[in-house]
């Protein structure tokens, strides 16, 4: 990865260095001795590919790649916030229901937040793109569309929290709507920063795509949900 003439420049000489001279180990279970690299290098990994991105010097080919980095670099944010929750509270000795509660807190705000446009246009109209709908219809649809691709990306608890906060309505003609917007009840330091470069994310992927099914399978990629496992894909589809 780093040998494309788009990322390299943004290679640090540390990150050259390290990637090449890798050190041998050999699993605690044993067999062959194997290669490997200080767990830290990818988050430098992580940072050349991004500012590759930044600088537009990515292909379209390259973005999902990017989108997996800034995946991969969110996790370090959570993770990092979860560990010092962790030392701080105690916390480790009651994990899981505590833990559902600390991860809540984080992304739910303790108030409404009053209503902002958090979903720029752009981003509805490549969901009508990609689906080849027309924009007149199919407004449920898409906004079933909106959780999967968003919401759902958070920590699993999240968006059954807002879906308890904020319940379906029914109005007068037997048609179902909410009463607020789900961003509404996100945590203005830590969920609405999350959702915002989430959206970037799928503006910047989504470009590179014709269909909803080839877009789709990256970003679950990029942005696997709670519990699966991540996997780097070397090239998108065009």
């Amino acid at each position: 990865m780093v040998e494309s003439k788009a990322i390299f420049p943004f290679a640090t000489q540390q990150l050259i260095t390290a990637l090449e001279s890798p050190f041998n180990f050999r699993l605690p279970h044993g067999g062959m001795m194997a290669k490997g690299y200080e767990a830290t290098i990818l988050a430098d990994l992580c940072d050349a590919v991004l500012d590759a991105q930044q600088a537009g010097k990515l292909h379209a080919r390259q973005e999902h790649i990017a989108a997996q980095c800034l995946a991969i670099v969110r996790s370090f944010t959570r993770l990092g916030i979860i560990a010092l929750i962790d030392e701080a509270t105690g916390f480790q000795h009651d994990r899981r229901m505590r833990g559902l509660e600390k991860m809540l807190s984080l992304f739910i705000a303790k108030e409404l937040m009053p209503w902002t446009k958090r979903f720029p246009i752009e981003v509805f109209d490549e969901i009508y793109r990609l689906k080849g709908w027309d924009r007149r219809k199919n407004y449920r649809s898409c906004g079933h569309l909106v959780n999967s691709t968003f919401y759902k990306r958070f920590h699993s608890v999240v968006l059954d929290k807002l879906r308890e906060l904020n319940p379906p309505m029914e109005s007068k003609g037997g048609t179902e709507y909410r009463k607020h917007k789900h961003h509404q009840f996100l945590s203005d330091d830590f969920g609405v920063p999350q959702l915002g470069a989430m959206i970037q994310s799928f503006l910047s992927v989504s470009a590179g795509y014709r269909t909803w099914d080839g877009f789709f399978r990256h970003w679950c990629q990029a942005f696997p949900l709670p519990g699966t496992q991540l996997s780097l894909l070397e090239e998108g589809e065009s």
